[in-house]
């Protein structure tokens, strides 16, 4: 079965349902919902459900579920048997017991969880109850009293319900019923040990209800139970004389609900299955295993959700439909029909979005999203009815409104009329090729399918008729169709892959091929035909993997254009043709978005990522009813507005099968339905059911940290109270210097997608404009605020594109610290002034002191003075007598030295020459010995390399040949020579073929050795002609994944032969390594600039690792573990740029790209 709902995709059926696909939640347009599923929901509409599973490994305390609800401020509560979780759609915030704290939870097996009208949460454990305040985030805890009747007399809880009259009903296996009567400050205990009118038949009480006339029924495992408004139990008696229809019910009661409308109650028990009674005519219906379609009686929970839907949970869950009064079955998967181990389901539960929560006994918690399922998504994991292929390349519909779709391994499929699965075609196994590359169905109803390696094929569907028209047929020339189209007079154009334009007469099965001439301008551009369109003017457009071509009507001849004709084609590689309603031709490129054109070839506009498309390649276009453009591409699919002439980009979250769509696969059906296909399955959606409608929904703030410790409401952080009530609906925090590092967390608390949400936040007075993030940083953390006041600001988007105005703020106040603040900086300023004054006056005191002393000091030192330069002059007359005697000796040795000097000089000018000399003389030793060495060492290297080559040359020689050998050996002793002669063909042809590569390997090297250098000028016309040369032989070659640019006045100097073997063996690398990467392109660039020429290989293939990219020239060296060559190719490469003086460098990154830039003298 097919794993969608079908029922939203019939506009009619369902008025144009809205897919909110901006907003958070992607909220259903509930009353539009509730009324088309009213009307439509049917047995079978609903398939297999898409559950999204939360269970330990995500963080859920435990897998075993009682209970689920959500609070006011939207956050899901979940009750397990070991701890109650809170989730805001990214983490479970996890409360436990702990052992003699009053405000923790009294046990960690949560059974049961209400909302009360006050926004509190009650909360029932194993050990009786507690009321969760979301306000200041605390747990309050009733008191458990078997003795005192104003206390609970009950442990084990199982339900709990809030009444209008605000009395809260608390229901114990075991211990009766408690209610709570807050306005008069009672609480009535209803057990079998009660007093009449308050006396039980038995206290294990799983649920109750309160019905429309004011009565509660009682649910226990023995029976029903019915309390009057006044607070009085029936008796039996009276409660069938009331509900004559309680005696047909199964003592074993588990779940009791009441209809929307009031009309109907379910009753779900343990041993006896589902019970429907109709409050109106009391109508007992019973559905168990022999009559429902359930495959277990024990019925655990039951749920109507807000769309009518009847959910009902026994060891799997189970769907009612109302009109056929049967229950469908699903499995913990989601599978119909089908279940793998039991899996009780304990609680059901619709949040606000209507997603629909479910408490499982080993899985934790299921939830299913109804709006996952606006946009179709076929794919080969849906079980029974599946297509077996995921790559989809075609579609089309016949008259009779059967749809077709062409996989690209699997055959030709049709899809049901009921679209809940898929026929193969009876004639798949008869197929030439299971690859169906296009279909056309004709004017007379056949369909006409080009394949991949298998030529042509008509099938008649009716008549289950098979035509193959292929080269081994010997009634056609081509192997690979890429597209059809039916022109006017019935007969067909085809386009071939290498073969050019093919002109087919299905009546005569005579053919006409237009292929491209070189010589001929107004032949076709080129041979590879991606794309062809017939326009209203019976015009043929003919897309190519190198330019577009146009025959007009009555000629033959072609119009070409291509990047380099000047009109502002931004590709040459077209991969799809589309005329809008005002007769312009859409052109789809490969790397160069859309270019619209006019009939006369003249450009319109061109449609590029910067006005809005996933990418630059687009795969195909298909209009809607409204003349809006749906473009898929290589990143998504988009749709252009027809009159606002904008593009939005359909959300991936919403169902689209990948962000990969391929060439010219979409389609149109009779009943306006869009089909695009892609690598994984295909997509189906009416476009009128997307409404791009941005609903944003408020962030919600969940925690507080001050230096990484929570900071909890009403609790004491650092010896004050920083949060008083919960931070969720705080709007200012007031902080200190000592709370110098914070963060803060916040949620959209949407339980859909929540990973594809965009947040920004900026905190004003500090951040000078948004910051942004994704889904992973959920938190906002800042460190050593100054002092001052700060708003915070956080908001969400879905795209990260369309913002809402407003934001969730929250004011943040950091007081400064004592000694930052105005008194105490006014008060160390007095203190300061106070003592520069005493230091200034003790200063004064001092200096006048000083000045006395002095004075004294100056007197006793002045007669001192006088004494002493008396003594003074006496010494200087003995001192000018020996002065006059010393320099006479000195003018003596002044002339000894000057003698011994001039000997020295002599002896050091020759020292320095025979220094010179031996200096000399080294260096030429040295250098003689530098000689002997490169030598030696570069006669080893060209020994062991021609060593190297012999072996590993004659090794790749004998590989081949020794295979061909035992291959002709073995078919010697083979009995059956044709039975294996298209085995041994084709292994003696791939052996022929490795050893030729290998040869011509060999041969490049002796050229390279032998041949002398040959410089010549190359134009561009040569340089095509080397490439097309070399492209005919270079295995692996893909022309729909090659590009390449050459000036018009490149001139190459160069040898020609040399030019070859680098260019083939940098392009066969390209195109090998590729084949291992979902982009297969290959760029070659050739560039021209002063005295240099510049070619550029570039491929998006594995890439090779840094740590051996300096190896990959080396011979024989393979530096990648997908690699089945030889190992010359690069060495190749690298020998012949050494001898013309070239050079190539290597840029390449691990799994991203490889690039080979060679650099030509001259």
């Amino acid at each position: 079965m097919i794993s969608e709902p079908i029922a939203f995709l019939d506009k009619y059926k369902t008025q144009y349902v809205s897919i909110l696909a901006n907003s958070f939640a992607y909220r259903l347009l509930f009353a539009t919902l509730l009324a088309c599923l009213c009307s439509t929901m049917a047995f079978g509409q609903l398939l297999n459900l898409e559950f999204e599973s939360y269970n330990a490994t995500k963080g859920l305390s435990q897998n075993l579920v009682y209970t689920i609800a959500q609070d006011k401020n939207g956050y899901i509560w979940i009750g397990t048997d070991d701890g109650l979780n809170r989730f805001d759609g990214y983490e479970f915030k996890i409360f436990k017991h702990i052992k003699g704290d009053s405000t923790s939870i009294p046990a960690n097996s949560i059974r049961a969880l209400c909302l009360a009208p006050d926004s509190s949460l009650w909360i029932g454990t194993s050990n009786g109850v507690c009321r969760y305040v979301p306000r200041t985030e605390s747990f309050e805890q009733y008191p458990v009293d078997f003795n005192d009747p104003t206390k609970l007399s009950g442990a084990s809880v199982s339900d709990i319900k809030i009444h209008p009259d605000g009395s809260v009903w608390i229901s114990y296996i075991g211990d009766g019923i408690n209610v709570i009567r807050a306005k008069e400050k009672r609480i009535m205990h209803y057990t079998v040990n009660g007093d009449p009118p308050h006396k039980f038949q038995n206290d294990l009480v799983s649920g109750t209800l309160l019905l429309p006339n004011g009565d509660v029924l009682v649910a226990t495992l023995e029976g029903l139970e019915v309390i009057t408004p006044s607070g009085d139990v029936l008796t039996k008696e009276a409660m069938l004389s009331k509900y004559p229809w309680a005696n047909a019910i199964n003592p074993s009661m588990r779940a009791l609900v009441l209809s929307k409308d009031q009309h109907t109650l379910w009753i779900g028990t343990e041993l006896q299955g589902l019970y429907k009674i109709d409050l109106q005519t009391s109508e007992v219906k019973n559905f168990n295993k022999t009559n429902s379609g359930l495959d277990f009686n024990a019925i655990l929970s039951v749920y109507e959700d807000t769309r009518g839907m009847l959910w009902v949970g026994s060891e799997a869950i189970y769907l009612f439909d109302n009109k056929r009064e049967q229950l469908a079955l699903y499995n913990e998967y989601g599978i119909q029909g089908s279940i793998v181990v039991r899996n009780p389901i304990y609680s059901i539960f619709e949040d606000r979005d209507h997603n629909v929560w479910m408490g499982t006994f080993r899985m934790g918690v299921l939830k299913y999203n109804p709006t996952d399922t606006r946009i179709l998504h076929y794919h080969t994991n849906q079980g029974e009815g599946s297509i077996k292929n995921n790559e989809i390349l075609s579609f089309n519909q016949e008259d009779n409104g059967n749809m077709w779709i062409a996989t690209g391994g699997a055959g030709l499929y049709r899809l049901r009329e009921d679209l809940k699965g898929f026929e193969e075609a009876p004639m798949n196994e008869r197929f030439s090729s299971m690859s169906i590359k296009c279909i056309q169905k004709d004017s007379k109803g056949n369909l006409w399918l080009g394949t991949w390696e298998g030529g042509l094929m008509r099938y008649n569907t009716t008549k289950q008729e098979l035509d193959i028209y292929n080269p081994d047929k010997k009634n056609f020339r081509s192997w690979h169709i890429w597209d059809i189209r039916e022109d006017s007079v019935g007969n067909l154009w085809l386009g071939t892959l290498r073969d050019g334009l093919c002109y087919f007469n299905p009546q005569t099965k005579a053919y006409t091929y237009y292929t491209s001439n070189a010589a001929d301008p107004t032949s076709l551009v080129n041979n590879d035909i991606m794309a062809l369109l017939i326009d209203s003017k019976k015009n043929l457009w003919v897309g190519t993997g190198n330019g577009l071509s146009v025959m007009y009507a009555g000629d033959r001849k072609f119009k070409n254009i291509t990047m380099n004709s000047g009109i502002g084609l931004t590709s040459d590689i077209i991969l799809c043709l589309y005329e809008d309603h005002t007769g312009n031709i859409w052109v789809g490129t490969n790397g160069g978005g859309i270019n619209i054109l006019t009939k006369d070839l003249k450009l319109v506009s061109t449609i590029t990522q910067v006005d809005g498309l996933p990418s630059p390649t687009v795969a195909s276009i298909q209009p809607d009813e409204h003349k809006n453009i749906w473009i898929s591409t290589y990143n998504g699919l988009a749709k252009f507005d027809a009159k606002t002439h904008r593009i939005t980009e359909v959300p991936q979250i919403i169902g689209l099968q990948g962000r990969e769509f391929l060439p010219r696969a979409s389609f149109r059906s009779k009943d306006g339905k869009l089909f695009f296909g892609g690598v994984n399955g295909f997509n189906l959606f009416h476009p009128d059911s997307l409404i791009f409608n941005p609903i944003h929904e408020k962030v919600v703030l969940t925690a507080l940290q001050i230096r990484n410790q929570e900071v909890r409401p009403g609790k004491l952080h650092d010896d004050r109270i920083i949060l008083d009530k919960s931070i969720t609906e705080t709007t200012e925090i007031r902080l200190n210097h000592e709370d110098y590092s914070f963060t803060v967390y916040f949620s959209p608390l949407t339980f859909n997608w929540q990973q594809s949400i965009h947040y920004a936040y900026m905190l004003e007075n500090f951040d000078q404009d948004w910051q942004y993030g994704g889904a992973d940083r959920r938190f906002v953390h800042y460190t050593s605020l100054a002092p001052g006041e700060y708003t915070l600001k956080i908001k969400a988007s879905l795209d990260g594109k369309s913002w809402p105005d407003a934001a969730r703020t929250i004011k943040i106040i950091v007081a400064p610290a004592w000694w930052d603040t105005v008194w105490f900086r006014i008060l160390i300023f007095l203190a300061i002034v106070t003592c520069v004054y005493i230091l200034v006056k003790i200063r004064l005191r001092f200096m006048h002191n000083q000045q006395m002393k002095l004075s004294k000091l100056v007197e006793i030192r002045t007669n001192e003075l006088q004494t002493s330069y008396s003594e003074i002059n006496t010494l200087l007359k003995q001192v000018a007598e020996q002065r006059d005697s010393i320099e006479e000796k000195n003018s003596t040795l002044t002339q000894i030295n000057e003698e011994l000097a001039a000997q020295r000089d002599s002896l050091a000018l020759k020292s320095n020459q025979l220094e010179v000399a031996q200096t000399k003389l080294t260096e030429i030793n040295e250098d003689l010995e530098k000689v002997v060495r490169d030598r030696t060492k570069k006669l080893n290297d060209t020994v062991m390399e021609l060593e190297t080559f012999l072996y590993r040359a004659s090794h790749d020689i004998r590989g081949p040949i020794s295979s061909m050998l035992g291959l002709i050996e073995v078919s010697r002793i083979e009995p059956d020579h044709q039975k294996f002669y298209q085995l041994y063909n084709e292994f003696l042809h791939k052996t022929v073929i490795q050893l030729d590569r290998t040869l011509q390997k060999l041969l490049d090297k002796h050229i390279i050795e032998k041949n002398p250098v040959t410089i010549e000028s190359l134009d561009k016309k040569t340089l095509l002609k080397i490439l097309d040369d070399l492209l005919r032989i270079v295995p692996h070659y893909r022309p729909e994944y090659f590009s390449f640019s050459i000036p018009e006045s490149v001139s190459i100097k160069t040898d020609r032969m040399l030019l070859s073997i680098i260019l083939g063996n940098l392009l066969e690398n390209a195109f090998y390594f590729s084949t291992a990467s979902d982009n297969k392109q290959v760029i070659l660039q050739v560039q021209q600039v002063p005295g240099q020429t510049i070619i550029i290989v570039k491929d998006y293939g594995p890439g090779i690792n840094a740590t051996i990219q300096e190896k990959v020239f080396e011979m024989f060296y393979r530096g990648n573990t997908i690699s089945h060559g030889n190992g010359l190719g690069l060495y190749l490469v690298k020998c012949a740029l050494a001898k013309i003086d070239g050079r190539i460098t290597l840029d390449s990154t691990e799994g991203q790209h490889t690039t080979f830039t060679v650099i030509l003298p001259g």
